[in-house]
């Protein structure tokens, strides 16, 4: 008899869809700092320097707090200073030895590093608490950006403490004497990793 044309049902293979959306979402979290911020400001890219010893300031920042951390850093560059991005670091963060690098290179810039933080869940990334610590016991400053330009004097110098607060009251009572009109009411407790030294993981500050 004739033959008769059967449609196909074409079955998407889920697994390779599946693939593509996570090579996608991946390409997006771990797309390079540079290649983000020539979106952002073409014009100021080039004031991101792999050499820290060309920075003004190596960036502390997190991909948890990407896209704020990214404005940030063009209203740095566009006030015309270099900065080194964590990126940087030959094998990234939990590479060979990144750690000491990081502090390494930190030592070489003109201003120690710039802490790109939005609120209290930069703290979130052990990592970023890791390098803030072993910046601070190695004497590095750290600065923070609080306002649209630190050229104005829109900034703040980050401390790290190794006693841990209570509350905001708590730290007001001490740190409020101590510091006197350098005092600002901003407040985050952090925890260590185990990238500084594992036998301190889990250990707050």
């Amino acid at each position: 008899g004739a033959g008769k044309t059967v449609a196909a049902k074409v079955v998407p293979n889920m697994s390779s869809i599946a693939s593509a959306i996570s090579g996608e979402i991946n390409a997006a979290i771990h797309e390079p700092l540079i290649e983000r911020l020539r979106k952002i400001n073409p014009k100021v890219a080039h004031l991101l320097v792999n050499d820290a010893s060309q920075a003004d300031f190596m960036l502390s920042r997190t991909n948890i707090q990407k896209d704020f951390a990214d404005k940030m850093a063009v209203l740095m560059l566009e006030d015309g200073f270099t900065l080194c991005a964590d990126n940087s670091l030959e094998g990234g963060w939990g590479g060979p030895d990144w750690l000491r690098k990081y502090v390494e290179d930190s030592k070489k810039t003109r201003f120690g590093i710039l802490v790109l933080e939005g609120g209290i869940g930069f703290f979130e990334s052990t990592p970023c608490c890791d390098e803030l610590y072993a910046a601070k016991k190695a004497g590095i400053n750290l600065t923070r950006l609080n306002g649209a330009s630190m050229m104005s004097g829109q900034y703040l110098w980050v401390e790290i403490s190794d006693r841990v607060f209570d509350s905001m009251d708590d730290f007001e009572r001490v740190m409020k004497p101590e510091r006197g009109h350098q005092y600002t009411p901003i407040w985050f407790k952090a925890t260590l990793g185990a990238f500084y030294d594992p036998a301190l993981n889990g250990t707050p500050y």
